[in-house]
Formats: structure tokens, C-alpha cells, sequence
């Protein structure tokens, strides 16, 4: 069984970085979150191959911000609005207790899914979709 421990992200596309920026930062008071270190070649390929595989325009840029213990991701993606399961568009995260117990249920229940490269540079990731479309993250740290 999958155990979740909370909500991590709450991920929307937008489209201007700068007029997004003003609501959630100006208007709303949330505190800009800088995006974690990561391996800059890989996380150009995933985004690459993402975009390819599941037919959708690569995001061109985005804002994270503190929501209380919960960040929100303003993914910039414009001209898009279709929901296919991509990590780039909206999305709930869920933080799994047990990340390899996770892809096992998913994989003997016969959801698929897509994992994040491993040692990508933030955490462990796998998207999966809700029975509506609605795209979910299970991920965890290690």
C-alpha cells in the first residue's frame, strides 16, 4: 500500500513569469523559493524527451514560491492547456513515506507511470494520472 505523508507542491502552468510574479509575490505576500541545484544537461534531456513523448511545448521558464510548509510551481508554459500527464503542467504532489514500495504497487496494479531520472537533483519522482486526467506526483527524497 502506498502510505503519502503530505502535500509537497501544488504545480499550475501560467504564462508570464513576470505578471505571475506580482500576484503570488506582490499581492499575495508568498516568498520566493530558489529552484534546487540540479544537473543542468540531465534536466534539459527530461524536459526534451518529456516534451517529445508526450507532445507538449517545453516550459520556458517558472517561479517557486513558500506557501506555508507547501510550495507552490508557476510553470510558464504558454499556449498550452491540455491535461496529458506531463510533470510541466498542473499537477498534486504527494510525499510517499516509501519510495520503491510506491513504484512497486503501481507497477503490479498496472498504473503507468513516468520516473524522473535517477540523481536528477530533486528527489525521486514519478507522475502518474487520476481517472480524470489530473496529473499526480508521488515523490520522496531518497
Amino acid at each position: 500500500m502506498i502510505k503519502t505523508r503530505g502535500v509537497n507542491h501544488i504545480a499550475i502552468r501560467i504564462s508570464d513569469v513576470a505578471r505571475a510574479s506580482d500576484f503570488y509575490g506582490k499581492l499575495l505576500g508568498l516568498e520566493v523559493v530558489p529552484f534546487p541545484t540540479m544537473d543542468r544537461e540531465k534536466a534539459a534531456e527530461f524536459r526534451d524527451g518529456v516534451a517529445s513523448s508526450k507532445g507538449v511545448p517545453k516550459p520556458t521558464g517558472g517561479i517557486w514560491f513558500a506557501a506555508g510548509s507547501t510550495q507552490l510551481h508557476l510553470i510558464a508554459t504558454p499556449g498550452h492547456t491540455e491535461r496529458t500527464g506531463s510533470p510541466f503542467g498542473p499537477h498534486l504532489a504527494l510525499e510517499v513515506e516509501d519510495f520503491d514500495e510506491t513504484r512497486r504497487t503501481l507497477q503490479k496494479v498496472g498504473i503507468d507511470f513516468l520516473e524522473a531520472p535517477s540523481r536528477l537533483g530533486a528527489g525521486r519522482q514519478i507522475w502518474i494520472s487520476d481517472p480524470d486526467g489530473n496529473t499526480v506526483e508521488l515523490r520522496a527524497e531518497k
